[in-house]
Protein backbone atom coordinates (compact mmCIF):
# COMPACT_ATOMS: atom_id res chain seq x y z
CA UNK A 1 0.00 0.00 0.00
CA UNK A 2 2.78 2.43 0.82
CA UNK A 3 4.39 2.20 -2.74
CA UNK A 4 1.15 2.87 -4.38
CA UNK A 5 0.71 6.02 -2.43
CA UNK A 6 4.29 6.74 -3.04
CA UNK A 7 3.78 6.77 -6.83
CA UNK A 8 0.27 8.31 -6.45
CA UNK A 9 2.67 11.22 -4.81
CA UNK A 10 5.03 11.55 -7.03
CA UNK A 11 2.84 11.68 -9.82
CA UNK A 12 0.71 14.46 -8.32
CA UNK A 13 -2.43 12.62 -7.47
CA UNK A 14 -1.96 13.36 -4.11
CA UNK A 15 0.29 15.29 -1.88
CA UNK A 16 0.37 15.51 2.03
CA UNK A 17 1.51 18.35 3.57
CA UNK A 18 3.07 17.40 7.01
CA UNK A 19 3.43 20.73 8.68
CA UNK A 20 -0.10 21.13 9.01
CA UNK A 21 -1.61 17.45 8.10
CA UNK A 22 -3.49 18.10 5.04
CA UNK A 23 -4.23 16.10 2.18
CA UNK A 24 -4.63 17.25 -0.96
CA UNK A 25 -6.20 15.30 -4.17
CA UNK A 26 -5.88 16.08 -7.89
CA UNK A 27 -9.66 16.80 -9.13
CA UNK A 28 -9.44 13.28 -11.10
CA UNK A 29 -8.24 11.76 -8.72
CA UNK A 30 -10.74 12.87 -6.11
CA UNK A 31 -13.21 12.13 -8.59
CA UNK A 32 -12.24 8.73 -9.07
CA UNK A 33 -12.30 8.19 -5.19
CA UNK A 34 -15.33 9.31 -4.97
CA UNK A 35 -16.98 7.12 -7.41
CA UNK A 36 -16.29 4.29 -5.34
CA UNK A 37 -19.11 5.62 -2.83
CA UNK A 38 -19.06 6.67 0.65
CA UNK A 39 -17.53 3.36 2.28
CA UNK A 40 -14.70 3.38 -0.27
CA UNK A 41 -13.91 6.97 0.05
CA UNK A 42 -13.88 6.25 3.82
CA UNK A 43 -11.29 3.67 3.27
CA UNK A 44 -9.21 5.59 1.13
CA UNK A 45 -8.86 7.79 3.91
CA UNK A 46 -8.01 5.67 6.46
CA UNK A 47 -5.03 4.05 3.92
CA UNK A 48 -3.91 7.90 3.72
CA UNK A 49 -3.77 8.22 7.12
CA UNK A 50 -2.12 3.97 7.59
CA UNK A 51 0.45 5.74 4.85
CA UNK A 52 1.16 8.75 7.05
CA UNK A 53 1.42 7.42 10.14
CA UNK A 54 4.00 4.57 8.83
CA UNK A 55 6.25 7.58 7.46
CA UNK A 56 6.00 8.59 11.49
CA UNK A 57 6.74 5.26 13.11
CA UNK A 58 9.87 4.76 10.48
CA UNK A 59 11.02 8.24 11.23
CA UNK A 60 10.71 7.89 15.00
CA UNK A 61 12.63 4.54 14.48
CA UNK A 62 15.86 6.01 12.88
CA UNK A 63 15.82 8.72 15.12
CA UNK A 64 15.14 6.36 17.93
CA UNK A 65 18.61 3.88 16.36
CA UNK A 66 20.54 6.57 16.06
CA UNK A 67 20.37 8.08 19.76
CA UNK A 68 20.30 4.19 20.97
CA UNK A 69 23.39 3.08 18.76
CA UNK A 70 25.19 6.39 20.12
CA UNK A 71 25.02 6.38 23.23
CA UNK A 72 26.08 2.31 23.05
CA UNK A 73 28.99 3.37 21.24
CA UNK A 74 29.82 6.53 23.74
CA UNK A 75 29.53 4.28 26.63
CA UNK A 76 31.91 1.23 24.62
CA UNK A 77 34.09 4.61 24.03
CA UNK A 78 34.28 5.71 28.01
CA UNK A 79 34.95 1.64 28.86
CA UNK A 80 37.49 1.19 26.49
CA UNK A 81 38.96 3.98 24.76
CA UNK A 82 40.17 2.40 21.42
CA UNK A 83 37.56 0.85 19.31
CA UNK A 84 37.93 -0.75 15.66
CA UNK A 85 35.82 0.10 13.02
CA UNK A 86 34.27 -3.44 13.45
CA UNK A 87 34.23 -3.05 17.22
CA UNK A 88 31.63 0.04 16.90
CA UNK A 89 29.47 -1.64 14.20
CA UNK A 90 29.38 -4.58 16.42
CA UNK A 91 28.15 -2.45 18.92
CA UNK A 92 25.57 -0.44 16.93
CA UNK A 93 24.42 -3.38 15.84
CA UNK A 94 23.60 -4.94 19.12
CA UNK A 95 22.43 -1.47 20.68
CA UNK A 96 19.64 -1.78 17.27
CA UNK A 97 19.12 -5.37 18.05
CA UNK A 98 18.65 -4.60 21.61
CA UNK A 99 16.55 -1.71 21.39
CA UNK A 100 13.01 -1.57 22.86
CA UNK A 101 9.71 -0.69 20.91
CA UNK A 102 8.30 2.70 20.85
CA UNK A 103 5.27 2.53 22.33
CA UNK A 104 2.40 3.98 20.04
CA UNK A 105 0.98 6.15 22.46
CA UNK A 106 4.51 7.90 22.91
CA UNK A 107 3.75 8.79 18.75
CA UNK A 108 2.10 11.87 17.81
CA UNK A 109 0.11 9.70 15.02
CA UNK A 110 -2.27 11.06 12.61
CA UNK A 111 -5.62 10.39 13.64
CA UNK A 112 -7.18 13.03 11.62
CA UNK A 113 -7.05 15.05 8.84
CA UNK A 114 -7.86 18.34 6.30
CA UNK A 115 -8.53 17.88 2.53
CA UNK A 116 -7.72 19.91 -0.32
CA UNK A 117 -9.20 18.72 -3.28
CA UNK A 118 -7.25 21.44 -6.27
CA UNK A 119 -7.95 21.78 -9.75
CA UNK A 120 -5.93 19.24 -12.40
CA UNK A 121 -4.11 22.68 -13.84
CA UNK A 122 -3.08 23.79 -10.61
CA UNK A 123 1.27 23.59 -11.16
CA UNK A 124 1.77 22.66 -7.87
CA UNK A 125 0.23 21.43 -4.51
CA UNK A 126 1.78 24.69 -3.06
CA UNK A 127 0.00 27.00 -5.79
CA UNK A 128 -3.59 25.85 -4.73
CA UNK A 129 -4.87 28.52 -2.80
CA UNK A 130 -8.04 30.25 -2.23
CA UNK A 131 -6.44 32.72 -3.43
CA UNK A 132 -5.34 31.31 -6.83
CA UNK A 133 -8.58 30.19 -7.60
CA UNK A 134 -6.95 26.14 -7.82
CA UNK A 135 -8.75 25.01 -4.73
CA UNK A 136 -12.27 23.09 -5.19
CA UNK A 137 -13.06 21.57 -2.17
CA UNK A 138 -12.29 21.42 1.56
CA UNK A 139 -12.66 18.69 4.04
CA UNK A 140 -11.83 16.89 7.41
CA UNK A 141 -11.45 13.69 8.03
CA UNK A 142 -12.06 12.56 11.78
CA UNK A 143 -10.55 8.89 11.49
CA UNK A 144 -14.61 7.97 11.54
CA UNK A 145 -16.89 10.26 9.08
CA UNK A 146 -15.45 13.01 6.61
CA UNK A 147 -17.03 16.09 6.08
CA UNK A 148 -16.73 17.94 2.29
CA UNK A 149 -18.07 21.25 0.79
CA UNK A 150 -17.33 22.84 -2.73
CA UNK A 151 -15.24 25.83 -1.33
CA UNK A 152 -17.42 28.60 -3.45
CA UNK A 153 -19.89 27.28 -1.12
CA UNK A 154 -18.34 28.09 2.23
CA UNK A 155 -16.12 30.67 0.65
CA UNK A 156 -17.97 33.07 2.15
CA UNK A 157 -17.98 31.83 5.54
CA UNK A 158 -14.20 30.87 5.77
CA UNK A 159 -13.83 34.89 4.45
CA UNK A 160 -15.87 36.14 7.10
CA UNK A 161 -14.44 33.77 10.19
CA UNK A 162 -11.20 34.98 9.28
CA UNK A 163 -12.14 38.88 9.91
CA UNK A 164 -13.11 37.87 13.99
Amino acid sequence: MTVIFEKLSRRGAISWRKKDNILIIEEYFAILKLAEGRDGFLKFLNQVATWQNNILIQEAYAARCLTVETEAVRKAQRKFALLTKADIQRIRQNARDNMSVIPPEQLDCIKEFDIFVVRASAPSAQDATEESGLLLALGHYDGEKVEMAMYDEVKHNLINSNDD
